[in-house]
Parts: structure tokens; sequence; C-alpha cells
């Protein structure tokens, strides 16, 4: 068998004519050999397959890093929710104290008004009384000098009481004047 009835055995060649050209080793090579195509299939699906693989592993990368990322701010944000914790009843403790001190303030205050106000009423008293007493006193010696010139003085009745009335008068006078 000839070469290129060979060729045409295999229906690559099936409808060309031998002609010297094209029994060339490099045409024979060319058809017999798997199309470029499908070396370069095989070359793309190992190439897509390293770069596939690379991508997962730069995701995996970057999730694993947005994952540590995450869980530091994450921790983070807990150690400054129990120190404002902490911050948030220290203050609560400071203000119940600084109350309680405003509140013994405010009834040692009110204790110290009160006995003022008491002190101040038993002075007013005590002075009223005084000068009570010393009213009577200057009234009762007066009353018995006037009382005496009444019981000596023979006077009608409508005098005695005009009398008495301007003797009121003065007393009260002299009170408004104490």
């Amino acid at each position: 068998m000839k070469p290129w009835e060979k060729v045409r055995y295999l229906g690559v060649l099936s409808h060309c004519t031998p002609l010297a050209h094209q029994l060339t080793p490099a045409f024979i090579l060319h058809q017999f050999s798997p199309p470029l195509n499908v070396l370069t299939v095989i070359f793309q699906i190992s190439v897509d397959n390293d770069i596939h693989r690379k991508r997962m592993e730069k995701d995996l990368l970057e999730l694993q890093t947005l994952i540590d990322v995450h869980f530091d701010q994450r921790k983070k944000d807990e150690e400054e929710l129990i120190s404002l914790k902490e911050r948030i009843e220290r203050r609560r403790a400071e203000r119940a104290e600084i109350q309680r001190v405003r509140t013994e303030k405010e009834k040692d205050r009110q204790n110290r008004i009160a006995e003022e106000r008491q002190r101040k009423e038993e002075e007013e008293a005590k002075k009223k009384a005084d000068d009570e007493a010393k009213k009577k006193k200057v009234l009762s010696g007066m009353g018995a000098n006037f009382g005496g010139f009444l019981a000596k003085v023979r006077l009608p009745k409508k005098k005695k009481m005009l009398l008495l009335m301007v003797l009121m008068m003065m007393k009260m006078t002299m009170h408004c004047l104490s």
C-alpha cells in the first residue's frame, strides 16, 4: 500500500489527490496529530485548574483574614462594653454617695434652721413675757396711784367714766410704745 493510500484509508485525504507537497512529514504530522484545539483545551484546563486553585487559596486567605479581623474587633468591642459597664456602675455608686451626702447635709441644714427658729421663738416669747411683766408692773403702779386718787375724789359718774377711759387710753399708748 502506498503512503497516500494509507492516508486515504484513514479518511484524512479521501477527497485529495496524491500530490508530492501533500505528503510532507509536516503535513502528515499535522493530519495525524491531535488538533491544536485539544492541546490548547487540555493546557487551558490545567491552567484554569491552577488559576481556580490559586483563586480559591486567595479567597480562603482573604476569608480567614476577615474572620480574624472580625473576631479581633468583636473582642475589642466586648472589652469596651465591659469597661463601659464598670464605668457605669462606678458612676452610679459615686452618684449614690453624693446623693447620700447631700441628703445628710440637707437634714443638718433643716435641723439647724428648725433649732434657730425655735431659739428665736423662745427668745421672742421670753422678751414678750419680760415686756408684759414690765408693763404690768408699770400699770399696776399707775393704777394704784390713780385708783387712790379716784377713790379720794368725788366726781360725778360721767366724769369718773371719762377719767377711766383716759387712763385706759394712756395704758394702751404705753403698751404700744414699749
